[in-house]
């Protein structure tokens, strides 16, 4: 069997597109909470299946894999030009070695619920003096505690280089 590791051949990315935080106005705050929450759920059950399709697929924590943040296209002045965010599923982790906040969160979730452990993904969100947002995606076990798999696989290291 092909390695997990390794891009099965055909493997094609799909794409949803959704215009997040693209204003400040409630109903964009609502949508776009709505949204990366429907987004990352629908993340979190594509790897359930994956994980049923794939049982040795390894755990997160022992996969090798580490967080680092998708990169942003700026102008020489510094500004941002291009900022998206890729959703990537367990095999694209695996494949390419790492995952931010979202590919870590939905992947933890899965495994979690396989074993019969009913965690969620969880996302917090911020409103930034600049007017900016960040959203960060965490793990909801059913006790109510928050586990980060972004900070266990090395967020605030990175942040530090």
């Amino acid at each position: 069997m092909r390695e997990l590791g390794q891009p099965f051949k055909g493997m094609r990315p799909g794409r949803i597109l959704a215009p997040i935080f693209s204003g400040n106005s409630p109903q964009s705050e609502r949508f776009s909470q709505a949204a990366l929450t429907g987004g990352v759920v629908g993340l979190m059950l594509e790897n359930i299946a994956w994980l049923k399709v794939y049982p040795q697929t390894p755990l997160l924590y022992q996969s090798g894999v580490i967080y680092k943040p998708e990169k942003r296209r700026v102008n020489r002045d510094g500004t941002v030009i291009e900022y998206g965010e890729d959703w990537q599923t367990i095999p694209y982790v695996l494949y390419n070695g790492f995952g931010d906040c979202e590919d870590l969160g939905a992947w933890r979730a899965a495994e979690l619920r396989v074993r019969g452990i009913k965690a969620l993904p969880d996302i917090k969100v911020r409103h930034l003096p600049d007017g900016a947002w960040r959203a960060h995606v965490r793990v909801r076990l059913p006790n109510g505690r928050i586990e980060d798999p972004s900070a266990k696989l090395g967020m605030y290291e990175y942040a530090d280089r």
